[in-house]
């Protein structure tokens, strides 16, 4: 058998009904009593293609399980409904957000992730005075996950700081006190 580069890149091998078996996926996998585990954030449907074959497949209740045969795979197609919490946004300032997230998830989900977009030195994420994660822009957007904060934000709201980019000089020197005055333009933020 002959794998495309992708294809190889996107396969794992593992004993599933008592068989070796060769799954290609784009997918997270993994195995847990028996059972093939297929993760996926932000996509709603996931592919997974089984060589050999398993004598069944089922889907948890939460998705639809579709099949269809191929020469030598078998591909899987399992769709789920997406999931969008309600978000409330609040600026306090220009740099400084408060969102306030329902925490009633359905039970088919596992983990929920909130994704900035902004432009920035350097960001934090806060729940009730306590860092979460912060966060070096680097280009891409910043993913938060919730799934171990869940508690938190039933009572206090999820606070996004972000240090802004500077384009200028500073100033430094000594007056009693160590003084750092900056001459120049501070580029804020933008949530998205």
């Amino acid at each position: 058998m002959t794998l495309t580069r992708e294809e190889a890149l996107r396969s794992f091998l593992f004993e599933l009904g008592g068989e070796k078996r060769l799954v290609i996926s784009s997918s997270h996998l993994h195995v847990h009593n028996e059972q093939l585990i297929c993760t996926s954030a932000g996509q709603s449907e996931i592919k997974a293609s089984i060589y050999p074959a398993p004598e069944r497949a089922s889907a948890s209740a939460y998705a639809t399980l579709c099949e269809s045969l191929q020469p030598i795979f078998t591909t899987y197609t399992l769709q789920v409904s997406p999931y969008e919490p309600r978000v409330q946004i609040d600026y306090e300032k220009e740099h400084a957000a408060y969102l306030n997230i329902d925490t009633c998830w359905p039970e088919k989900v596992n983990d929920l992730f909130v994704e900035v977009d902004y432009e920035g030195d350097v960001a934090a994420a806060y729940i009730h005075r306590q860092l979460l994660t912060d966060h070096i822009q680097y280009g891409q957007p910043w993913k938060i996950g919730l799934k171990q904060s869940r508690h938190l934000l039933h009572s206090h709201a999820l606070r996004l700081l972000i240090t802004p980019l500077r384009k200028g000089t500073t100033e430094h020197y000594v007056n009693q006190a160590y003084v750092e005055q900056f001459h120049g333009v501070e580029v804020f933020l933008m949530f998205e």
